[in-house]
C-alpha cells in the first residue's frame, strides 16, 4: 500500500466504530459497582435465617430474630464488646432486647443492609434502640425518617413518642403542631390529649411561641 493511501484511509476512518477495551476505565468502574451490588445483596440474604446464624435475639414479645456474631461485631463496637466480654450472652449465643419484633427486625437488618426499612411508628422504637446501642448514623437516620412522615394526623403521637426521649425530634414535632394547629386540634389525637393527658399537653402549651397569633 503506498504512503499516500494509507495516510488518505487513515484520516478518513470512522472511529465512531472504535469500542472500548475491556481495560476501559469505564468499564472496570462497572464491573466493581455492580460487584459491590452483588455483594451486598448476597450478605443481606442471610439475614434472619437460621441455619446461617449463631445468635438469637429474644424480643420483649418472646420471639426470635436469628443474626451472625460476625456481622454484630463488624458493625457494633456495642455487641463486640459484648459478645467479647465472656458474660452469658456470649456462652449462650442469646440476647434479650428489650423491644418489640418489628423494631428488632429493622433494626438488626440495617446490619445487613445500611438501611432503614421500616414504618414511622416503629423507627422511633429504632432509634431508642440506636441511641441505646451508640449507632449514631441510625439515629440520625430514624429522625430524618420520622420528621418527613409527621402529618396532622399522627403529630400527636409523634410528639407523645418523642417527649422526654428525643429533645431535638419532639421540639421539631411541637413547631409543626402549632404552625397547624387549627387542622390538628379538630381530629381525635388530639381530642384524646385534652382529655386524658393534661401534662403532655401542658409540655405542648410551654413550647407555643410567644409570638404566635391566631389567624382566620
Amino acid at each position: 500500500m503506498q504512503r499516500s493511501q494509507l495516510i488518505s484511509e487513515i484520516t478518513t476512518f470512522d472511529r465512531s466504530r472504535l469500542r472500548p477495551t475491556s481495560n476501559s476505565p469505564v468499564r472496570k468502574h462497572e464491573k466493581s459497582e455492580h460487584s459491590k451490588s452483588l455483594l451486598l445483596l448476597d450478605i443481606s440474604r442471610q439475614f434472619n435465617r437460621p441455619e446461617n446464624s449463631d445468635i438469637s435475639i429474644i424480643t420483649n414479645d418472646d420471639k426470635i430474630v436469628y443474626v451472625s456474631s460476625f456481622i454484630l461485631q463488624a458493625r457494633s463496637p456495642y455487641f463486640e464488646r459484648l459478645l467479647k466480654s465472656g458474660m452469658k450472652e456470649s456462652n449462650s449465643k442469646e440476647i434479650n432486647v428489650s423491644a418489640s419484633y418489628d423494631a428488632c427486625v429493622a433494626l438488626f437488618r440495617y446490619f445487613y443492609t445500611d438501611r432503614l426499612e421500616t414504618n414511622p411508628k416503629t423507627a422511633i422504637e429504632v432509634m431508642m434502640l440506636a441511641d441505646m446501642y451508640l449507632l449514631e448514623g441510625l439515629k440520625h437516620e430514624c429522625e430524618s425518617f420520622v420528621k418527613k412522615s409527621i402529618t396532622v394526623e399522627t403529630a400527636i403521637d409523634f410528639y407523645e413518642w418523642s417527649k422526654g426521649q428525643f429533645v431535638e425530634l419532639s421540639y421539631y414535632v411541637s413547631k409543626f403542631i402549632w404552625k397547624n394547629i387549627g387542622k390538628i386540634s379538630r381530629n381525635q389525637q388530639f381530642r384524646n390529649l385534652v382529655a386524658v393527658n393534661s401534662e403532655l399537653l401542658v409540655d405542648l402549651l410551654n413550647e407555643l411561641p410567644e409570638k404566635a397569633t391566631i389567624t382566620y
